[in-house]
């Protein structure tokens, strides 16, 4: 069978892939995955943002501000090495943003002088000026409030996503989902963890809103195979494996649609 005539038969849900007869390979691809993610967070953490871990921020209109230059400048003035030092945005509204521990009063109003006059960031008018430069902080108690929240919301939409698809569909079908979806998250932290990426509020919105696509997924795909195999016991049509098989080919295409926008907001906040 053709590349073509399989993707046609895929796309008119007519089942064109022995998706359930090679379930090992999967699983394999799934183990691999698993522990490449493990393994990343295991030895390399996450690097969270100051919103989870509390610190200073300060930020100006990046104009032509060169990184490293403003980076020695904030040392020379703190004594402190910022975790990070990057420009964000684009055109116009790009933004230079330092990162660092909390810094104390004195060491902000230092900070500020100091870029000021060495760089004379540029406020919203054009304008040099040490107001230019903005700074926040935030202190450790709230970045743990921040994650505590999280993890609750987290824990209550596992529990009502659990409880939704044991009594729409079967407490088994339920299990099976609960595991995708650990995995699904599992690989997704994997992902922050192996690259280093900088875990935040906007990230974690990003996974949950994965995670919901995700389990939405899992429903459509589960509906269709209980009805493929609603009285199959009483036909000699085909087996539950060959109807099962018949479902996910159906409900494939809407799967990789569904996948392909779960990715988006965490390509997006990369």
């Amino acid at each position: 069978m053709s590349s073509m005539s399989t993707a046609s038969r895929l796309f008119t849900g007519e089942g064109g892939v022995d998706f359930i007869g090679r379930s090992r390979l999967w699983y394999w691809i799934t183990a691999v995955l698993l522990v490449i993610s493990i393994g990343a967070i295991g030895i390399r953490g996450f690097d969270l943002s100051i919103d989870f871990e509390g610190g200073t921020k300060m930020n100006m209109p990046a104009a032509e501000l060169v990184v490293e230059e403003v980076e020695e400048t904030f040392i020379d003035a703190t004594g402190v090495t910022p975790e990070i030092v990057q420009i964000v945005g684009a055109g116009e509204s790009r933004i230079l943003e330092i990162n660092s521990e909390r810094l104390t009063t004195e060491q902000i109003d230092t900070a500020r002088a100091a870029i000021f006059e060495e760089h004379q960031p540029l406020d919203a008018t054009g304008t040099p000026s040490p107001d230019a430069v903005g700074d926040s902080t935030v202190s450790e108690s709230w970045g743990s409030t921040i994650t505590q929240r999280m993890l609750i919301a987290m824990g209550v939409f596992l529990a009502l996503a659990f409880l939704y698809i044991a009594f729409r569909l079967e407490r088994e079908m339920a299990a099976a989902a609960m595991i995708a979806l650990l995995v699904d998250g599992i690989i997704i932290a994997g992902i922050y963890a192996l690259f280093g990426l900088e875990v935040s509020p906007a990230s974690v919105i990003g996974l949950l809103t994965v995670l919901s696509f995700s389990i939405y997924d899992t429903v459509i795909v589960f509906d269709k195979v209980r009805e493929n195999t609603a009285g199959y016991l009483g036909s000699r049509r085909a087996t539950y494996s060959e109807e099962a098989n018949l479902a996910v080919n159906q409900t494939v295409m809407r799967s990789i649609s569904t996948s392909v926008i779960s990715a988006l907001p965490i390509i997006a906040l990369m």
